[in-house]
């Protein structure tokens, strides 16, 4: 949203001043600050942002000039055949293409493929075989590989642009050849292909006005084609030193752009969470600050308190806090736990139609998560303040006589409550049963909460003749 231009109302909203809660619930955290936690860890909150792309930048009309893509070999190589192989396959494509006057050779490279991007550029005049031009630039500190080939092909235009300006191009153009752009990123060429106003990228946009604007300017068609990396092709190889060199140099005034930023905090939540799923210990190390903000212990717990809370509640937690507030507890316990059984492939209660399946699946997505609306607990959290039932478990309530009966949550629900054995028995034909049921047996889980009217289910075939 930060991308977005200064005057959009959804931009405005995001990063509108947030007032203080006067929630009594302890995980306050509202999803600006759950967000910018997040984006802190996954390190893309400091640097400039690059805009994001609203509309195409070359309109569809100007969407022309003698500029072609070519994303394949002839001898159609794969990556997977010996370096030799691939580098005749390029020289034999190479040599099929229109005449150049011109070889323009990227590279693009990235730490560990999401930090330290390096851009490489190498331009070759083909009468000669001589390079003119070698040049290297630094592509993001947090950059993909294929915002790092990108920038390359971004970058070389303005080189050659430069050369004809000051001259030392100038006197090799040949008027009927081409300028050839040669790439090893497969991915880039095809995304290019389709054409200067089907861009969605800033980059993709300015390499075609780029192109566009070399072509005007030279008069030349225009090749960008597709060679294998690392297959002893010496401009590609030149090009990929010179990356690996752009790689080393100041990032700090390079922007983030929009994927490589959701890619990194893609990754970050991903680890974050593998953590805690492995090391249940640290997650109940995370405090939550006074302002909504997650400190202490460590990133694993960190990931774990911001993602989750409520509904798993264990005996001794059931009556919460002194105060008498929700206990906050992580449903990762409860997906740990239930993950450990294998997945059954759900299609639906049968009988069901596509939109009762599609409940269906809500139900046991929440159930899965510890957070399930269909529960007393966690619905108590999280209508606080507004009309709102006992979070305790009715039969247990009713029948124990307890006066701190123990929270309805997912656990208590599906697995302890003992008042609830004999419907297990009917649901899972036990009355003993763990969380893994959750994915063993959805149908079974299904039939238990539609059974405690939780939710509707259609009727087994033949029940309505059967009760006739």
């Amino acid at each position: 949203m930060a991308r977005l231009p200064a005057d959009n109302p959804a931009r405005a909203q995001v990063e509108m001043a947030e007032p203080p809660s006067k929630s009594t619930k302890r995980f306050t955290g509202s999803f600006r600050r759950v967000a910018n936690q997040i984006v802190k860890e996954a390190g893309v909150a400091v640097g400039t942002k690059e805009p994001m792309l609203t509309a195409p930048a070359t309109p569809p009309w100007l969407d022309g000039g003698d500029i072609k893509f070519h994303p394949e070999l002839i001898g159609k190589s794969s990556r997977k055949d010996p370096a030799e192989v691939r580098k005749a396959d390029a020289e034999e494509t190479l040599a099929r293409l229109r005449p150049a006057w011109l070889q323009v050779f990227t590279n693009g490279s990235a730490v560990e493929g999401l930090r330290k991007g390096g851009a490489g550029i190498v331009l070759y005049v083909t009468e000669d075989e001589l390079v003119v031009h070698e040049d290297c630039v630094p592509a993001g500190a947090l950059c993909g590989s294929y915002r790092a080939e990108m920038t390359g092909l971004d970058e070389a235009v303005p080189r050659i642009l430069g050369g004809l300006d000051d001259g030392w191009l100038a006197g090799a153009i040949k008027p009927g050849e081409a300028i050839r752009f040669c790439t090893d990123s497969q991915s880039a060429v095809r995304s290019l292909a389709k054409g200067a106003s089907a861009q969605t990228i800033v980059k993709g946009a300015q390499i075609w006005s780029g192109l566009l604007k070399l072509s005007e300017r030279t008069g030349c068609a225009i090749d960008v084609q597709f060679v294998p990396g690392h297959a002893g092709i010496e401009g590609n190889e030149r090009a990929d030193k010179m990356a690996a060199q752009g790689s080393k140099l100041s990032q700090s005034n390079v922007p983030i752009d929009h994927a490589t930023a959701k890619a990194a905090i893609e990754r970050e939540v991903r680890r974050n969470w593998k953590d805690a799923l492995d090391n249940p210990s640290v997650q109940e190390e995370a405090e939550e600050d006074g302002d909504g903000s997650v400190s202490g212990g460590a990133r694993a717990g960190r990931a774990g308190d911001v993602a989750t809370y409520v509904s798993d509640v264990s005996e001794d937690e059931a009556s919460g806090g002194v105060d008498g507030s929700a206990p906050r507890v992580s449903s990762l316990d409860v997906y740990r736990k239930a993950a450990k059984g294998k997945a059954a492939k759900f299609t639906g209660v049968p009988g069901s139609t596509p939109g009762q399946v599609r409940e269906q699946e809500r139900a046991l997505s929440q159930m899965r998560a510890g957070k399930c609306p269909l529960m007393r607990g966690y619905l108590n959290l999280i209508r606080r303040g507004r009309t709102q039932p006992e979070r305790h478990c009715e039969d247990c309530a009713k029948y124990d006589k307890d006066n701190s009966p123990p929270a309805e949550s997912v656990v208590h629900f599906l697995v302890e409550c003992k008042h609830k054995a004999m419907l297990r028995m009917e649901c899972f034909e036990k009355s003993s049963i763990g969380v893994e049921v959750l994915f063993t047996e959805p149908v079974g889980v299904l039939r238990f909460l539609s059974r405690e009217g939780r939710i509707n289910l259609p009727e087994p075939p033949g029940a309505a003749t059967a009760s006739s």
